[in-house]
């Protein structure tokens, strides 16, 4: 196993392709750029992941049923505040 680290879009929804089996371990910016670290095994075939970013006072009528929470990040200087979720069937 090993640590990734993946970008993030700021967009609404977003897909990582992951190994099968990954485990986000945290979401957080480096420099000006949110990333996650994800635990992964880097000799599985891969699968697409969706991805959700809310910010903070926002609605979405997905929640709590179709996602599940990741982490929170910020980004200037706490200025914009996002949450992120995967989204699960």
């Amino acid at each position: 196993m090993k640590v990734y680290k993946y970008s993030i879009p700021i967009n609404d929804y977003f897909n990582l392709d992951l190994p099968i089996g990954a485990r986000i371990l945290s979401v957080q910016t480096q420099g000006k750029q949110p990333q996650m670290w994800v635990l992964v095994n880097p000799e599985e075939p891969t699968e697409k992941r969706l991805f959700r970013l809310i910010g903070t006072g926002h609605y979405s009528e997905e929640l709590p049923d179709k996602l599940t929470f990741i982490d929170t990040f910020q980004l200037y200087g706490g200025a914009l505040i996002f949450h992120v979720f995967e989204v699960t069937k």
